[in-house]
């Protein structure tokens, strides 16, 4: 059999109504309904930004939300039998969630992931002239549903390349710059070939998520060889593409910014919300910090129970410095305060440690241990072409079928993400330390705020590893309103391009066409044909 005809036995095609069929047939239980709303609740009050959902700043186009009144009414409507099965209960939970409209807000519920949408073919937004308004292919758009588990978005955007730094990427992408090419796809550089073009280098950023200490460390060396390279050849003028990029690491971000401006320290502010049972598990992870001496973060048995598995860094005061590159908060309880703002609590805003390299004691973030002596800067900044950062030139592509201006800056701009079954990880270790107090009311307070939290759901999502929060905000440095990043006026774009047939099939082609508009003036390339939209 060959393995087409295999994967169409495993994943057989199903029609839209016989799945809706299926779906609305599996019937609910009212009661465990309400009580499953009411242990989503206590994952959900970790969610950063609930206050700002509910009652945006004037600068946040999408709609209010109340995300925990609407929680209530799912709960209200179980409770009142309104519900006639399992699809819709989920299917009010779903779109309460896509209300947020926040990438690390994610609650994937059992029954409708049971069951995937596939398209056959791939669509597409074209201008066959880079002028006229594009158009949407439809070609054999055919869509079906498979029976299968759920998936990550982020493995079908994952590059497929080998460790040979000859490989290319992606079909119709060139051959990288030697040494420059993260055998998992994450960073490559390139240099453009065309005439017009010669000076001009690419760094294509797929993704921050690096997995592992050892491909950290190979993303760092990716983008330090590139720049090298760029020096030796000469490069003046430089695209970072970040099209694919759907976030990661942090601290790559950081290290990537501090290669290519050594003088500059990258803002990080971020915070928390704070509530009572946030704060009584800060309480018994910074006692466990504090109680540490220099001898304990040697060991390798301690550091393992501190970072293996689990996420712990909010509650790190000793890694949240009180300004950039500044001194760290003396206390958990410095840093929690609480502030009160926005009609909500938060703690102070933290900053970065840098300087910090946490589980991975070999990496150190551009500009700090062994990496003090970072290259001088290669480009300038208004040389550098990039959709995603001030003091470079900024383009979007594509989009919808208009002339509209858009924002530098798409997606989730929150700072930290965190699922359930690391927060269910915290709620247990602060267990252990209240057992190791002996103390019978510590207990008691344990059990009163954090025993739902460490209890299993009375319907079970697909997994608690995929259903998030965004538990950290991030903070523009000297914001004095502190509001989030992503309820904030974001920056247009200096120039937006659409994409033309050739684009699909080269992004050589691409880059050039960037490079060469931006070069012009952005004359018969923006599509209002000059740069600097009014931001």
């Amino acid at each position: 059999m060959k393995s087409s005809e295999k994967q169409d036995v495993i994943n057989p095609g199903l029609k839209p109504s016989e799945v809706y069929a299926c779906q609305t047939d599996v019937p609910l239980n009212n009661t465990l309904a309400v009580q499953q709303i009411q242990w989503i609740k206590n994952f959900w009050q970790f969610q950063s930004t609930l206050a700002y959902l509910k009652d945006p700043p004037p600068a946040y186009a999408p709609p209010a939300t109340d995300i925990m009144g609407g929680l209530d009414l799912i709960s209200s409507h179980a409770a009142s039998g309104r519900y006639q099965n399992m699809y819709d209960f989920e299917l009010d939970i779903h779109r309460l969630v896509a209300s947020a409209m926040d990438g690390h807000f994610n609650y994937p519920t059992w029954l409708l992931n049971q069951f995937i949408v596939n398209r056959t073919v791939t669509l597409v937004s074209i201008s066959f002239d880079g002028i006229q308004e594009p158009k949407v292919g439809q070609e054999l758009a055919q869509m079906h549903l498979l029976k299968s588990p759920p998936h990550s978005p982020s493995s079908e955007d994952a590059l497929t390349t080998s460790s040979s730094s000859t490989s290319t990427p992606f079909v119709g992408y060139p051959v990288p710059v030697p040494g420059t090419s993260h055998p998992e796809g994450y960073v490559s550089g390139y240099f453009l070939k065309d005439t017009a073009s010669s000076d001009v280098a690419v760094l294509s950023i797929t993704s921050f998520g690096t997995e592992t200490d050892n491909e950290a460390l190979v993303f760092q060396d990716a983008v330090r060889k590139f720049l090298a390279a760029c020096r030796s050849n000469q490069k003046k003028r430089l695209i970072i593409d970040v099209r694919q990029n759907g976030g990661g690491e942090v601290s790559h971000g950081f290290d990537t910014f501090r290669q290519l401006f050594p003088t500059l320290i990258p803002s990080s502010g971020f915070r928390i919300r704070a509530f009572e049972a946030v704060s009584f598990i800060g309480e018994q992870i910074s006692q466990v910090l504090t109680n540490a001496d220099e001898q304990d973060f040697q060991d390798s048995t301690f550091l393992a129970q501190l970072h293996g598995g689990w996420d712990w860094s909010a509650y790190d005061y000793r890694s949240s410095l009180r300004i950039p590159d500044g001194p760290p908060y003396s206390s958990w309880a410095e840093f929690y305060g609480p502030l009160q703002v926005h009609n909500d609590s938060y703690s102070h805003v933290g900053y970065w440690q840098l300087s910090d390299s946490g589980s991975n004691a070999q990496y150190d973030a551009g500009g700090y241990g062994n990496r003090s002596n970072l290259l001088p800067q290669v480009f300038l900044g208004s040389n550098i072409i990039l959709v995603s950062e001030r003091n470079v030139t900024k383009v979007t592509a594509g989009g919808r079928p208009n002339r509209e201006p858009t924002a530098a800056i798409g997606g989730v701009q929150g700072f930290h993400r965190i699922s359930f079954s690391d927060i269910k990880k915290q709620v247990l270790w602060a267990h252990s330390a209240v057992q190791q107090e002996n103390d019978t009311n510590l207990a008691a307070k344990w059990q009163e705020l954090l025993g739902p939290i460490a209890s299993n759901p009375p319907i079970w999502p697909t997994s608690l590893d995929e259903c998030h929060v965004n538990m950290r905000d991030s903070i523009a440095r000297d914001d004095a309103s502190m509001t989030p990043l992503q309820f904030t006026r974001s920056s247009k774009a200096d120039c937006r391009f659409f994409y033309m047939p050739k684009d699909m099939s080269s992004v050589e082609y691409t880059w050039s066409r960037v490079a060469n508009g931006i070069a012009g003036g952005g004359n018969s390339f923006c599509i209002d044909k000059t740069l600097g939209h009014d931001s």
